[in-house]
């Protein structure tokens, strides 16, 4: 229960994003990262590592994220365009980590194996070593 994770603007205005605490993860989870997950799949992760000591066999598995801290929003313009534009950093709930441009480091690190273009299935075999990778360290 309590703060999942802010932004914060540049003249210091913050938006706060709480939880209730109605709803307890209550079972072992992984999250699986790597340099694709960015903005809201590292808030998440930045707000789940923060509460670590209260969950149950939490574990972050991958490669580093792609470090997108920021947040952003889209207005629609009076000639059919759109305008997209960044308004704040995001923060995890102590204030003290915004992983803008730098990411999020994996409890374990497990590259991706690499693949020839086109291989679709040496791909998934390399997701398949991840997954496999992160239930053994969801059970310990």
């Amino acid at each position: 229960k309590g703060l999942i994770v802010y932004t914060e603007d540049k003249h210091g205005r913050r938006s706060e994003y709480k939880c209730d605490g109605e709803t307890p993860i209550e079972i072992p989870m992984v999250l699986l990262v790597n340099g694709n997950s960015a903005s809201a799949s590292e808030a998440l992760t930045l707000c789940l590592d923060y509460y670590q000591e209260y969950l149950n066999a939490f574990q972050v598995v991958g490669t580093t994220s792609y470090g997108k801290g920021i947040a952003q929003t889209t207005i629609n313009l009076s000639n059919g365009g759109s305008l997209k534009y960044t308004f704040a950093k995001v923060y995890d709930p102590g204030g003290e980590l915004s992983i803008h441009k730098e990411g999020i480091t994996p409890d374990y690190e497990i590259p991706l194996e690499s693949y020839e273009i086109g291989n679709a299935f040496s791909y998934y075999t390399s997701i398949t070593n991840q997954l496999e990778k992160s239930i053994i360290y969801a059970v310990e």
